[in-house]
């Protein structure tokens, strides 16, 4: 699909300025001629195109204030203020990122920054020569998946994960890092993001994020799969790149300045300025303007997915008609009073914000669903298929008012730490997640236990009593069995029973590890617990070794003499005071929080023992 040319835009705009009936004609033939810098002068006038209300390119007056040259080695930025079209009440609008700007009949470049709270609606402008100039570099040829090597460390450690510890604004923080900061006291972009399909609660935190996010309504089709049709692209209509498509949607929004070919240059800066860029390229309509005191903003509906963004750079984007981005299906299953299916794709070239977006679909679908207020029960479980590598399940349990924001934000850590490693590359395949909602708070708190002996011999059946007290206040109890090993040496032997996530924490401190593969890091993820078990673990005292993040325990002598820390200049070996001899899985029908010690005597000849 090839692009319009502004020419004819620039013909039809004057003649209905003029309130002449417009003509049906072809498409002319040459490109609109451009404009340098150097030929630019304060109170030199022109126009900009961009769209107000539908999807035809509407004509804003501009006036030149001058040009800050060499803001950085070779960049400068035309200052402009417009009018028209309600800007002088307006400001410059959120969504007009892009918009083209005409001096002399001549593209000059595109609208891209402006201030918050400014009287007039002053205007950054880019140069079209520096946009021209970044569509000949080379595109994101062979990027097809998402990359363990985005270059910043997992935004949870994964002992932070597996105890279920993080801070309460983490998606909030993850999300902000989509917007960029302009440096040198450029205002801000004129960016909009644009979502649709997302609840009260859901759309606050996208508002707090984002700097603000206007409503958009859907123009995709069935959800779950981009598809193209539609009119391509002109100057001053509305272009967005897709971050979450199908029946929850998330979009930086902007405007096309340029189009030639199959080629698309839009918004006048960066996005996140990632260089060479995948994304899903879509074009969109706009209802209405709101203007607000701060920052006015565009109403917009999404339009189908109709090529691909490949370059986010300074000057701004450039996309490609026909081009195809690569994208993860999410399938959301809400199960309770209210089942229902989400069906969502997500970009998957920015692997950094992969999770949060992740993370932001299932909560904007749960808050659909579950409850605005109070305590609720969150069961999640989450299955992730991994290119080569098969699968990693993680289920987890949450309670409380917060129980179902933590829920997503144990979901961004886990595909954090899945994909943000920098080990090497890593590609989703697909995504399904399970989410049971229920009334009220429903954590069981362990209290203690007790084992039915107090000395036992290696080999012995031995049963353990844990005592449970439910948040109404109403005790009740489990019991688990288990065989001792047979290989316990002499003395004491200590039993760690609790929650899978409590007793997990436990012995990740007494066995630290540190992948150094995919394969290591996808075996540690599926050694994640839920609080949907109950989980005994044996320690012995230790006289075992972590060696380069790995756990060896039960060394002999002889070895431990040769690498532990003491006798050995690697820093990368720790001794280990405990090490594990067993462990025991027993899954409840309700989850469980806390943890109990339980002492016993082991004695190899069966002195005393019963």
């Amino acid at each position: 699909m090839k692009c319009l040319l502004v020419s004819l835009l620039i013909a039809c705009s004057a003649l209905a300025a003029q309130g002449a009936e417009v003509p049906v004609l072809d498409p002319p033939a040459p490109q609109v001629g451009v404009i340098g810098v150097d030929e630019v002068f304060r109170g030199q006038r022109g126009y900009g195109l961009s769209v107000f209300a539908g999807t035809v390119p509407e004509r804003f007056e501009v006036e030149v204030i001058g040009v800050l040259r060499n803001l950085s080695p070779g960049t400068s930025l035309i200052m402009a203020k417009l009018s028209g079209q309600g800007l002088e009440q307006s400001g410059v609008i959120r969504g007009m990122s892009g918009s083209p700007v005409y001096l002399d009949g001549r593209l000059a470049g595109a609208v891209a920054y402006g201030w918050a709270f400014s009287r007039e609606a002053i205007a950054g402008i880019t140069p079209i020569g520096d946009m021209r100039e970044i569509a000949t570099s080379p595109p994101a040829a062979g990027r097809t998946g998402s990359s363990g090597r985005s270059g910043r460390a997992p935004a949870l450690s994964f002992e932070q994960l597996t105890s279920l510890s993080w801070p309460a604004d983490l998606l909030t923080t993850e999300l902000a890092r989509l917007v960029q900061r302009p440096a040198l006291g450029l205002g801000s972009s004129p960016l909009l993001f644009a979502g649709s399909g997302f609840g009260e609660r859901s759309s606050a935190l996208l508002a707090d994020a984002l700097g603000g996010v206007g409503a958009a309504g859907s123009g995709l089709g069935p959800a779950g799969s981009p598809q193209g049709g539609g009119a391509g692209p002109q100057p001053g209509g509305v272009v967005g790149a897709v971050l979450v498509g199908g029946d929850l949607q998330l979009a930086a929004m902007g405007t096309v300045t340029d189009c030639y070919g199959d080629t698309v240059l839009a918004f006048g800066h960066p996005f996140v300025g990632s260089g060479s860029l995948n994304l899903p390229m879509a074009l969109g309509e706009v209802v209405t303007v709101v203007p607000t005191m701060d920052s006015s903003f565009k109403l917009t509906n999404l339009g189908p997915v109709v090529g691909a963004i490949e370059q986010d750079r300074r000057p701004g984007l450039v996309g490609r008609m026909g081009g195809e981005a690569p994208t993860v299906p999410v399938v959301i299953r809400l199960r309770g009073e209210a089942p229902r299916e989400f069906r969502v794709f997500l970009a998957t070239d920015l692997t950094e914000y992969l999770p949060s977006l992740l993370a932001t679909s299932v909560f904007g679908a749960v808050d659909v669903v579950g409850k605005q207020r109070g305590d609720q029960q969150v069961d999640l479980s989450a299955r992730f298929l991994v290119a080569g590598h098969g699968e990693v399940r993680v289920a987890q349990s949450f309670a409380g008012e917060r129980s179902a924001l933590d829920s997503v934000s144990f979901l961004l850590g886990v595909a954090d730490q899945l994909l943000n490693h920098g080990l090497a590359d890593v590609a989703l395949e697909a995504v399904e997640v399970e989410v049971e909602l229920a009334e009220g708070a429903r954590l069981v708190a362990v209290t203690g236990a007790h084992a039915d002996r107090a000395r036992a011999r290696p080999g012995d059946r031995l049963r353990l009593t844990v005592d449970l007290r439910s948040p109404e206040g109403e005790s009740r109890r489990e019991s688990v069995e288990l065989t001792l090993p047979s290989e316990l040496p002499e003395g004491r032997y200590t039993l760690l029973v609790g929650d899978g996530a409590s007793v997990r924490t436990a012995r990740l401190g007494l066995e630290p590890q540190r992948p150094r593969s995919v394969p290591e890091v996808l075996e540690l993820l599926r050694t994640l617990r839920s609080r949907r078990e109950l989980l005994v673990l044996g320690v012995v005292p230790g006289r075992g070794l972590a060696f380069d993040g790995r756990p060896m325990p039960q060394l002999p002598g002889t070895a431990r003499s040769l690498l532990a820390p003491e006798s050995t200049p690697l820093p990368r070996n720790v001794g280990l005071r405990s090490a594990v001899a067993q462990e025991v899985t027993k899954p409840l029908d309700t989850p469980v929080s806390g943890l109990a010690r339980v002492e016993i005597l082991i004695d190899r000849e069966g002195k005393g023992t019963r």
